[in-house]
């Protein structure tokens, strides 16, 4: 399966690479043109918006999550007795060592990037209406829901592709990501395009 985009004009910019005006560009450009408008009408607006926006991308996320749960999909010899690979995206086992653990810590360094939404409570605590309580909620909702999210989806993840399902090339390179969480949740085309 090959994609065909179509460029209404590319030109080479020095030493950063091509610039090319397609479909993807144009649509990006709009995105963050539409970010910059409810920004632009000030943090109330902002923050309604960034609710809206949280809550189309974690109920989707949410669902991918739970749904194999709920409709006995995982298989729990999966997700039992799990051993760190022998070395990134190698299918032996490996064990316990120096080298397993700093694939594990790397994997927790990876999902560190939650901690925006700790630093987002943390920095806007002077604009909350009552600082002393609401800010000590923000970042508890916020680890509440890292520690859920970062549960329910590795689980479900892993529970239904297993270990080799997990290194299938479309699962590495991140391009059957879509696909694999589209039949998780029993969707149709509709919905892996959706979750791409």
């Amino acid at each position: 399966y090959q994609r065909r985009v179509r460029e209404a004009l590319t030109f080479n910019i020095p030493g950063l690479g091509a610039m090319h005006f397609n479909a993807t560009f144009v649509i990006g450009a709009i995105l963050m043109l539409v970010m910059f408008a409810i920004q632009h009408r000030g943090i109330a607006s902002t923050a309604s918006a960034q609710k809206v926006l949280a809550i189309i991308v974690l109920v989707p996320l949410f669902l991918v999550g739970i749904v194999p749960i709920v409709t006995g999909q995982i298989d729990y010899s999966n997700v039992t007795n799990l051993m760190p690979p022998a070395a990134a995206y190698s299918p032996e086992e490996g064990t316990w060592n120096i080298g397993g653990w700093t694939l594990f810590l790397g994997g927790l360094y990876i999902a560190a990037w939650s901690t925006y939404g700790f630093e987002t409570a943390v920095c806007y605590t002077r604009e909350l209406k009552n600082p002393k309580t609401d800010t000590f909620r923000a970042i508890f909702y916020s680890g509440l829901l890292c520690c859920v999210f970062f549960f329910l989806v590795p689980f479900s993840f892993q529970g239904v592709l297993g270990h080799a399902g997990m290194l299938a090339p479309g699962i590495v390179d991140g391009t059957g990501i879509a696909e694999a969480l589209g039949n998780m949740v029993g969707g149709g085309k509709v919905v892996t395009r959706t979750l791409r």
